[in-house]
C-alpha cells in the first residue's frame, strides 16, 4: 500500500445551493492533497449545479443526472471511486483542513480498521460536540442498538466493497447503520477522539420523534446486529421498546438473556426511553449508569 494513496471523496448533492461551495472547499483545501473528489448532483432543482460547474479543480469529477435518491447515489459513487480509501462528505457540512490527513494516518497505522469516524461538532440550529465511542468493545456493543459512527465523517477502505457490498434501498433511513453491521465482518470500526467534522443542523432536521417507517427500519437493523454480534434473537417489539419506548416490563424480561455487559447497556437504553413510566428506583439506576458512562467507566 502506498504511503500517499489516492483518496476518493464522495459528495452527493441535492438542493444544497446555500452550503455546497463551502462544503466542497473544505475538501479541496485539505492538507492531504492526493484526492479525487466525486460530486454527484442528484437532480437538484435549485442552483447547486451552476455552483458546482464553476468549481475549477482538476481533482473534481462532476456527475449530474436525474434524481435517484441517496442510496443509489452513494452506490454510484462507490463504483466510480478509484482510490484505496473512500471518504464520505455531505454537501452542507464542513471538514477540518486536516481531517483526511489524520484519518488516513490512523488507518495506515491500524491496518485492522476498515471504517474510521471521528468526533464531530453539530452547528447551526443546535450547538453540541458529539463524542462517539472509541473503545472497540464499546463500539461493537453499541452497534447492536444504533450507528456508532457519523456517516459523513467516515473514511472507508475501498476494499470492503470488492465483493459487492453496497448500501441497500431496503434499509433507507438506516442504510449507513446496516452497512456498519455488515462491515464488522471485514474488520474493525474506529473513531478518532478529535473533532474533524462540523455537521450542519437545520431547523427542519430537529424533531423529537422519528416517523414510524424510520423506527421500524432502525429496529430491523438492530435485530440483525444483535443476531450477528451477540448471537441473540430478540423480538422486534422488544427492540422497538428499548429504542423508542413501549411495554418496558415485558422487554426487561426478554433482554435478561443478553450477556452481562450488553444487558447493562440495553437496560440503560430501555429505562432511558421509558423514563416517564418507570419506578423511582429504576430512575436512580438510569442516572447511575448515565453518570458512570459520562466519566468513561465502560460497562
Amino acid at each position: 500500500m502506498s504511503k500517499s494513496p489516492l483518496v476518493s471523496v464522495l459528495i452527493p448533492v441535492y438542493n444544497s445551493e446555500a452550503y455546497v461551495k463551502e462544503a466542497v472547499d473544505s475538501i479541496l483545501n485539505q492538507t492531504y492533497q492526493n484526492l479525487e473528489v466525486i460530486i454527484i448532483n442528484d437532480g437538484s432543482s435549485d442552483g447547486s449545479l451552476e455552483i458546482l460547474e464553476n468549481i475549477q479543480d482538476l481533482r473534481v469529477q462532476l456527475v449530474s443526472r436525474e434524481n435517484r435518491g441517496l442510496v443509489q447515489t452513494l452506490n454510484e459513487g462507490i463504483d466510480l471511486a478509484t482510490g484505496e480509501f473512500l471518504v464520505r462528505m455531505d454537501s452542507d457540512d464542513i471538514s477540518t483542513e486536516d481531517r483526511i490527513e489524520k484519518q488516513l494516518k490512523y488507518m495506515l497505522k491500524n491496518q485492522e480498521v476498515v471504517v474510521c469516524g471521528c468526533f464531530y461538532e453539530e452547528f447551526g440550529a443546535r450547538q453540541v460536540i458529539i463524542k462517539n465511542p472509541t473503545k472497540y468493545t464499546t463500539i461493537e456493543r453499541n452497534l447492536c442498538w444504533g450507528p456508532v459512527v457519523c456517516h459523513p465523517s467516515v473514511m472507508i477502505k475501498k476494499s470492503v466493497f470488492e465483493d459487492g457490498l453496497r448500501f441497500e434501498d431496503e434499509f433507507f433511513t438506516a442504510e449507513d447503520y446496516k452497512l456498519w453491521v455488515d462491515v464488522l465482518e471485514k474488520g474493525k470500526i474506529a473513531n478518532i477522539p478529535e473533532v474533524l467534522l462540523k455537521y450542519r443542523v437545520h431547523d427542519g432536521q430537529i424533531t423529537s420523534d422519528k416517523n414510524h417507517k424510520q423506527k421500524a427500519t432502525h429496529a430491523k437493523v438492530s435485530q440483525l446486529a444483535l443476531k450477528k454480534i451477540a448471537r441473540i434473537e430478540l423480538s422486534l417489539e422488544t427492540i422497538t421498546t428499548v429504542l423508542f419506548g413501549g411495554d418496558y416490563s415485558k422487554a426487561l424480561s426478554e433482554i435478561s438473556s443478553l450477556p452481562k455487559d450488553l444487558f447493562k447497556y440495553t437496560r440503560y437504553l430501555l429505562f432511558k426511553n421509558n423514563f416517564e413510566s418507570i419506578s423511582f428506583l429504576e430512575k436512580v439506576e438510569t442516572f447511575r449508569f448515565y453518570i458512570l458512562k459520562k466519566i468513561n467507566i465502560n460497562f
